[in-house]
């Protein structure tokens, strides 16, 4: 299982000890044209960590930490490389990590 890491630069400050396989610093604040440039960047990374991948249980858990926009690219992405190279990956947000009680605390 390989690890890919998708960081807002404005957001990389709080991720500064952890380690990844990949990892590909995004523009926090991407107007359509920067979006549309990083869809092909986010996709080559996404089939560099697989083929990069010996293991027997072959995945990618890729992390997000970066604006909406990226996010929505992934998931498009998730289905389309799923359904036409086969190539599998989980979607970890940093919502995903938050616990019930910190949950009710935010809102």
């Amino acid at each position: 299982m390989k690890t890919l890491f998708i960081c807002g630069k404005k957001e990389s400050a709080r991720h500064v000890d952890e380690e990844y396989d990949e990892l590909l610093y995004v523009d926090s604040e991407p107007t359509q044209m920067v979006i549309d440039l990083y869809a092909d960047r986010i996709r080559n990374v996404i089939r560099k960590t697989w083929k990069e991948d010996t293991d027997k249980e072959k995945g990618i858990d890729l992390y997000l930490d970066c604006p909406a926009p990226y996010l929505v690219i992934v998931e498009n992405l998730k289905v389309v490389m799923e359904e036409d190279e086969s190539i599998v990956f989980k979607i970890v947000t940093p919502n995903d990590n938050i616990t019930e009680g910190e949950e009710d605390a935010e809102v």
